[in-house]
């Protein structure tokens, strides 16, 4: 996978004595995870594997908005080629699956029709022997 450049750096304060104002263009994973739907911890591992700019205020990790937009996008993206590769392995295995319902359905056919051959065969000997029983019947 290309690795995503992100434009807009934050500075990184590693905590502070809790009394820090949070500027208004910030979110907390948990708030954009509430927004787009997106599971908190799925974002999480986004920022951290692909080096996205986050600001750590008071051990929460906050994301600028515009940053919030293309992760969730790049997401969303990963997500809808996911799905795109389970239908398409979806499509192949019931494909797969036709052609073995098929090969079936081909030996149960010929099964029948040696079945039905076979009944044919039963037929013409119970027809034969009723005849010999009535030949013998009338001497």
């Amino acid at each position: 996978m290309a690795e995503r450049k992100f434009n807009i750096k934050l500075p990184n304060s590693k905590g502070s004595a809790g009394n820090e104002k949070i500027p208004d263009n910030i979110k907390t994973l948990l708030m954009i995870s509430k927004e787009s739907g997106i599971d908190k911890q799925r974002i999480y591992r986004y920022v951290k594997n692909n080096n996205v700019p986050y600001q750590l205020i008071n051990d929460v990790m906050y994301i600028d908005e515009t940053v919030q937009t293309q992760v969730v996008t790049e997401i969303n993206k990963k997500s809808d080629m996911n799905k795109n590769h389970s239908k398409s392995t979806s499509k192949s295995a019931s494909k797969a699956y036709m052609k073995q319902l098929e090969a079936v359905i081909k030996i149960l056919e010929k099964e029948l029709d040696n079945k039905s051959e076979q009944l044919q065969e039963k037929d013409k000997q119970i027809a034969n022997l009723i005849r010999i029983i009535e030949t013998d019947k009338r001497q």
